[in-house]
């Protein structure tokens, strides 16, 4: 039969084996958690230290500077945005806006250039038909067909669809505008990039199948 001072002994080793477990496990999770920070770290660094050493070419291999890149985007943009707002405002109107969205025109087209447009839509009826039988004009821009953002002021060709609601049929025209965007002050919430269309010119073809 087994005595006091054996049970002793070995409970007590029982009581420090299971504490090593307990320890070594702690350690081990902790050696988990460290290794995880580190890898984590190091991939931040990595991405860091390449994020401005991507390599960007044109057609012709030519590298570029990703801020150039950058910067031709950011242009193209704002370039988009200027003719959608322009071909919007100057070629939509119903009852109830007509004035509203010649005013809103201004803050995109020279007065010269937007007034010829008015003067259109004036001897074609367009604004008497709004008024007096509730038909609805709607442009959308369609796409860009020609740009130029390389020298100052820039050049720019593109399309839009004009849509006329006259209550019991629906005509399209298709929109190609054209014009050179300069800048001026920007005018919060009207125009908020500045640029500003001079020499803005459109012709009107109908869609008949579309």
């Amino acid at each position: 039969m087994m005595d006091t001072k054996e049970f002793e002994k070995q409970y007590n080793g029982f009581q420090n084996a299971k504490k090593q477990g307990v320890s070594l496990t702690k350690w081990f999770m902790v050696c988990c958690a460290v290794i995880v920070v580190a890898v984590l770290i190091w991939a931040f660094f990595v991405h860091v230290s390449t994020v401005n050493k991507i390599i960007v070419t044109d057609e012709s291999g030519k590298q570029l500077n990703s801020e150039v890149v950058q910067r031709e985007k950011m242009l193209e943009t704002l370039v988009l945005n200027q003719c959608e707002a322009a071909v919007y405002y100057v070629n939509s109107f119903d009852r109830l806006n007509i004035k509203a969205n010649q005013a809103r025109s201004l803050f995109y087209i020279n007065s010269s250039d937007a007034k010829r447009i008015f003067e259109t839509y004036q001897k074609n009826g367009g604004y008497n038909d709004a008024l007096q039988l509730g038909y609805t004009y709607e442009a959308e821009f369609e796409r860009i067909i020609r740009m130029d953002v390389e020298t100052f002021p820039y050049s720019v060709e593109f399309s839009a669809i004009l849509t006329i609601d006259e209550l019991d049929e629906i005509k399209r025209f298709r929109i190609v505008a054209r014009g050179n965007i300069d800048t001026r002050t920007p005018n919060y919430p009207e125009n908020k990039t500045g640029f500003f269309f001079t020499d803005y010119s459109q012709i009107y073809k109908r869609l008949e199948n579309e």
